[in-house]
């Protein structure tokens, strides 16, 4: 009789072991919009914003570089991956495609990236973008597939009231 409770508590001890799996927050289809503004935004990528936005791809002799914002500053987008002597299309490498989390880093802090948003074409994660959930002023950085791994795209700031039309914008990337 005393087996009977002993063998139930090991199995609630199994079950409680295992693994949990990444739960991934959301995603959105990629999609173009007509009206919006195409434009270069990698070598081999563009990307579409409303005509409120002033900036965009910067080539250079050492590579190009990416910076807009809204005509009101309530969101910036921008990239510029450097070693000193050329520039990259992309940075680096997400160490954990599963993750569901990211740590951030900004000058001398650290920032809590909370919220993971999968950006999929036909099914397929495209890209990844992590960002806070704060009121205000929030963080984003968003991680693109590029040749088979996700690599640091792009880096955005936004006020929390456009975080929809944030994703639409991101959800225009096409490779070429």
């Amino acid at each position: 009789m005393k087996s009977v409770p002993l063998l139930l508590c090991f199995a609630l001890l199994l079950t409680s072991c295992k693994k949990e799996e990444a739960v991934i927050s959301d995603s959105t289809e990629l999609q173009q919009q007509p009206g919006w503004i195409m434009e270069k935004f990698k070598n081999d990528y563009t990307i579409q914003f409303p005509d409120f936005y002033t900036g965009g791809y910067v080539q250079g002799f050492e590579g190009g570089s990416f910076d807009k914002f809204r005509n009101d500053t309530r969101v910036h987008t921008f990239y510029n991956f450097s070693n000193g002597l050329q520039q990259f299309d992309f940075g680096d490498t997400l160490a954990d495609v599963n993750a569901t989390s990211l740590d951030f880093p900004e000058g001398d802090r650290i920032v809590y990236l909370d919220k993971r948003l999968n950006f999929t074409d036909n099914g397929e994660i495209k890209g990844i973008f992590f960002y806070n959930s704060t009121e205000g002023i929030r963080n984003g950085d968003l991680y693109w597939n590029d040749g088979g791994q996700f690599k640091a795209a792009l880096t955005v700031y936004y006020d929390s009231g456009l975080q929809d039309e944030v994703i639409t914008i991101i959800a225009t990337i096409r490779h070429n």
